[in-house]
């Protein structure tokens, strides 16, 4: 996979209704029709940035309170690093095939 294969993969998403591999910036999903401005799609958006930042919140509590029960503070640090991108590559995959956030 080259460089610009690369860049081509992290600017595309996935149409929410339909599935179909969309760019990122698209306003219209060009199997389906579905319109990625409009009310509802920015909704969903919104209630999975408030998911992910919820997410960041509990993995700050997490690393706070293994701070006081663990004395070092590296261990505590890469759990917390290990828990959120784990938690943000599962939220990524709801969102993909899901309408759980809808």
């Amino acid at each position: 996979m080259s460089f610009l294969d690369s860049i081509k993969d992290q600017l595309k998403t996935y149409c929410p209704k339909c599935k179909t591999e969309i760019f990122r910036h698209a306003h219209i999903c060009p199997r389906c029709g579905y319109d990625l401005n409009s009310p509802a799609h920015k909704k969903r958006k919104d209630t999975e940035r408030k998911f992910i930042l919820y997410w960041l919140y509990f993995c700050i509590f997490i690393f706070i309170v293994s701070l006081f029960q663990n004395s070092n503070a590296g261990v505590a640090f890469i759990l917390c690093f290990l828990l959120f991108g784990v938690g943000i590559v599962v939220i990524g995959k709801i969102s993909k095939y899901t309408d759980f956030f809808h």
